[in-house]
């Protein structure tokens, strides 16, 4: 009977072990990656270190997921808008991102930027952005942020 149920409880484990991987995997389909080696599969991008995830995001904008987590959104200008049927590029990777740098020379933060990155908790604002979207910081659990004085308008739900 101990025997059974031990079984059983080892099935449940690798059950609940393969659940938490797939969207992992399934989030990683589609990424861009730079780096020296590439990947044989989704799950390769995970273990890889010296690659990162990369993309534009708006005219003069540019972001990338280092391998620590670390979103950071550089250039100038404004941020594209998105919304939910249109999400942020980066919201393929929700369990990738930790934090996110908005870099100096950033003028706004997005619509719907980073809303539902629930592993979302610190944010660094860089100190040319005026305008934080709508919704841009949605249903995210922020423990770290310092909104700078260049801000001017706050959309609504933006936290």
């Amino acid at each position: 009977m101990s025997r059974t149920k031990g079984c059983i409880s080892l099935l449940l484990v690798l059950c609940l072990m393969i659940g938490h991987l797939s969207p992992i995997a399934l989030a990683m389909e589609n990424q861009v990656v730079e780096g020296e080696m590439a990947a044989e599969s989704p799950m390769d991008l995970a273990i890889l270190s010296d690659q990162v995830m990369t993309g534009s995001c708006g005219e003069a904008l540019t972001w990338t997921i280092s391998d620590d987590g670390v979103l950071t959104i550089s250039g100038t200008g404004e941020m594209a808008d998105y919304s939910e049927a249109l999400p942020a590029p980066w919201n393929d990777y929700p369990y990738q991102v930790g934090s996110v740098v908005i870099s100096d020379g950033v003028t706004s933060i997005g619509d719907h930027a980073f809303s539902g990155l629930s592993y979302l908790m610190e944010v660094e604002i860089g100190d040319d952005v005026e305008v934080i979207g709508y919704k841009a910081f949605y249903n995210c659990k922020i423990f770290d942020l310092r909104v700078p004085d260049s801000v001017t308008a706050i959309c609504d739900y933006a936290f």
